[in-house]
């Protein structure tokens, strides 16, 4: 979790787009648990736009995948 979480930090403005392609790989590879980046999210963006932002990855990757 740290490696992501240093990732959107370090990512400045672009961060909720990498926090959305990560969201992305892990619903296409498929088994890889995605508490992870949603744990990232909330200790980076704060709890209700962090759950906001995994959901929303969440159902990109959803849409992709299918």
């Amino acid at each position: 979790m740290n490696f992501i979480s240093e990732a959107l930090l370090s990512s400045g403005p672009f961060s909720i787009a990498v926090s959305l392609v990560f969201n992305i790989l892990i619903s296409v590879l498929g088994f890889i648990p995605s508490v992870f980046i949603t744990a990232a999210n909330i200790s980076v963006f704060g709890f209700e736009k962090g759950l906001i932002l995994s959901y929303m990855g969440e159902i990109a990757g959803a849409v992709v995948s299918f």
